[in-house]
């Protein structure tokens, strides 16, 4: 009963709803549609055609109109960077020399809008500018290669102009200090009184200094009088400079006296110091004056030349914007179209309600078959309400032809869903039995495996730790080796300063030896002179006797000389003593001297013994240090390779954890498997009873095969 009381009562309100319950034969169309139709089709054409019109002459003006404007602004454009180009160019020659690169950026400015005018811009989407305005582009060109060549004069020019002006800026700092000097040293002759020649030729160079002045302000300022203002700069210098010669030390041939006053002179000093800059700079300028004339030249230019091209820009603009003007008429035309589209709307809304009009007739008489047809469905679907599948509707080339279709499709569907839900219940209820012997299984592994893993777990910690002490042990082996290698590397270092010391020593025994030689030497020179001045002494000795001879025979007359030569005599003869004892000094002195010369030559010896001795302990050291800094880096790579070693057993013991909670988690997980394939009986069952109600063709196999499934169901329950 609750399977066919929906459909039914359904079929009884449709039924109620239709006229009568029967169905009259639809009228055919007549001609009077298929012609209204056509108009319609018609009147649409024309509407879409002026429509399309419009609109691509409204595209066409807009477009166009587009382009204008933009050549427009682009002349606009040019128009204003010439003048900033005039206004950079008078900045960049009066010293400015930050401007050179705004003059730079406008110039390529200008070229890049004049080649957008002449070659288009496809950023833009910009044709090139059309033969219509050839005549006032051409002259804007030509006054531009002109403009152009003045802008590259004095854009190249930036390194003169530069240097130029940290000369002017250095003789500008020293003149206003040159002056106050020159002050000071007239009011110092006026004080003191000088002549008044000096205080004259004073004022002339003050006078002169002044005039430096004037004459760099011209070169920075006027254009044409640059190179006069330069030599003038140049001859001024000169004059200073041999003036300032003939204050300080004075000049017959130009009448100056030089300057006393003690002031006055020291002033002129530092005045001469100071103007040690301006001179040092003369050479600058006057090598710069000739370019900066040409600069000066270059900017008259561009300023004469920039009204004009000011006044041939504004032309092409006037050309510009009066085609501008005449696009008008496209407008006009495009709005033309516009009206005449809305009329054709208008008429094909009348035509659109009077064909609507047969339609809805021809619609009521087509509702009419409908209704009939669908009664007639509805009957025979009454069967399908109360569940029997053994059936189809009757399909016909009415409305509810494709229903009926669709619903014979979907019995034949509902007869192979119910079949197939009886064979997948049977089919269920055998998986489900052995799904829970494997589950049973699965659940005893994983407590067996939980257990393995908590042990491996204890032993790989175990392991870590261990691994964790034989670090730290090595660590301390590394320690212990790295300070065996600073004592052997201070032992090494303690042996080469060793060395340098014995090598020392040795150079200054050889230094003391060849000292002592020529000590040896010098005593047997020494030795000579005594020989020498024994001689001296025996010879003076015979002298002074023979002066006596002859003093005794001249008697009394020469016995003044017989007293000097008696006195030379006993000179002679302490002389002798005295050599005496220098010869026996000088021979110990040698002896000596042989001695310390071998003993010298002994302890050299012992000396470069012992450094090559020291020199083997040294090596021996050095492969000490080197044995040990091999060992503290084995010790240290132990320690690290442990350290590794145990971190990975950290992660393993962590890896081994996480695993035991994944069992743990899986031998939870089959019991709620176990559980849900409970569940899933039931809902076999369950699923066995809605299908139940279904009448199949062949109702004895699948009714036995539904007891099939039950009995498996019954038995795994039990």
């Amino acid at each position: 009963m609750g399977v066919s009381e929906g459909p039914m009562v359904m079929s009884k309100k449709l039924k109620a709803l239709l006229p009568g319950g029967s169905v009259n034969s639809p009228a055919a169309p007549g001609n009077t549609a298929k012609a209204s139709r056509k108009k319609v089709i018609l009147m649409g054409g024309l509407l879409l055609l002026s429509i399309l019109v419009m609109a691509a002459l409204l595209s066409l003006e807009s477009a166009l109109s587009r382009q204008t404007k933009t050549y427009h602004s682009i002349v606009l454009e040019l128009q204003v960077v010439s003048q900033q180009i005039a206004n950079n160019a008078l900045e960049a020659v009066a010293g400015n020399t930050q401007v050179f690169a705004r003059l730079a950026d406008n110039r390529n400015r200008y070229i890049n809008s004049l080649r957008s005018l002449e070659d288009g811009n496809s950023a833009q989407n910009l044709p090139p500018l059309s033969i219509d305005y050839f005549n006032e582009f051409s002259r804007l060109q030509s006054l531009w290669q002109v403009y152009d060549s003045s802008i590259n004069t004095v854009v190249g020019a930036e390194v003169p102009i530069r240097t130029l002006n940290e000369y002017a800026t250095l003789i500008n700092d020293s003149l206003p200090q040159l002056v106050n000097l020159f002050d000071g040293i007239i009011e110092d002759l006026v004080n003191s009184k000088a002549a008044g020649e000096q205080v004259e030729i004073a004022v002339r160079q003050l006078i002169l200094i002044q005039g430096l002045e004037h004459s760099m302000q011209q070169i920075l300022t006027e254009g044409k009088s640059v190179i006069a203002a330069s030599e003038q700069f140049s001859t001024d210098a000169e004059k200073i400079e041999k003036q300032l010669i003939a204050m300080l030390q004075g000049d017959s041939a130009q009448a100056i006296n030089r300057f006393v006053d003690q002031a006055a002179v020291a002033k002129l000093v530092r005045f001469a110091d100071l103007f040690s800059v301006v001179k040092n700079n003369v050479i600058g300028i006057l090598d710069n004056s000739p370019q900066l004339f040409k600069v000066h030249e270059a900017v008259l230019n561009i300023q004469s030349l920039s009204p004009g091209m000011l006044a041939a820009s504004d032309d092409l603009a006037i050309v510009i914007a009066a085609k501008d003007s005449r696009l008008q008429i496209l407008s006009f035309a495009g709005y033309g179209f516009g009206a005449l589209s809305l009329l054709f709307l208008a008429m094909l809304t009348v035509m659109v309600t009077r064909d609507s009009q047969g339609r809805l007739s021809e619609s009521e008489q087509q509702n009419e078959k409908n209704q009939h047809a669908i009664l007639r469905l509805l009957d025979e679907m009454t069967n399908l309400a109360d569940g029997d599948l053994s059936t189809h509707t009757t399909v016909t080339e009415d409305i509810t032809g494709a229903i009926a279709d669709s619903v014979n499709y979907s019995i034949d569907a509902l007869r192979d869903l119910v079949e197939t839900i009886n064979e997948t219940a049977a089919q269920v209820g055998s998986a489900v039995q052995v799904t829970q012997t494997t589950t049973g299984e699965l659940e005893i592994a994983s407590i067996a495996q939980a257990k393995e893993i908590s042990g491996a777990t204890l032993a790989i910690t175990e392991i870590s730790e261990s691994m964790t002490n034989i670090s730290a042990k090595a660590v301390d082996s590394a320690e212990v080796a790295r300070k065996s290698v600073g004592i052997a590397h201070n032992g090494g270092e303690t042996v080469r300063q060793t060395i340098t010391g014995m090598e020392t020593i040795r150079e200054q025994i050889q230094e003391t030896s060849k000292r002592i030689k020529r000590l040896g030497e010098s005593s047997q020179e020494i030795g000579d002179i005594v020989n020498l001045i024994t001689e001296i002494s025996d010879q003076t000795n015979i002298l002074a006797l023979n002066a006596a001879i002859q003093a005794s025979m001249a008697g009394e007359a020469g016995r003044g000389f017989a007293v000097v030569a008696d006195e030379v005599q006993r000179l002679a003869e302490r002389t002798g003593d005295a050599t005496k004892q220098i010869e026996a000094l000088v021979k110990t002195i040698q002896a000596d001297t042989n001695e310390a010369t071998m003993s010298m030559e002994q302890s050299t010896a012992n000396v470069v013994k012992g450094a090559r001795l020291t020199e083997k302990a040294g090596g021996a050291l050095d492969r000490i240090e080197q044995v040990s800094m091999n060992l503290a880096q084995r010790i240290l790579e132990i320690s690290d390779s442990t350290k590794s070693q145990a971190s990975a057993g950290v992660k393993i013991a962590e890896t081994m954890g996480v695993i035991q909670e994944i069992t743990q988690k899986t031998s939870a997980g089959s019991d709620r498997v176990s559980n849900s394939i409970g569940n899933l009986s039931s809902m076999v069952e369950a699923m066995h009873k809605s299908v139940a109600g279904f009448k199949l063709p062949e109702l004895e196999r699948a009714i036995s095969t539904i007891v099939n499934s039950d009995d498996q169901l019954e038995a795994r329950d039990k």
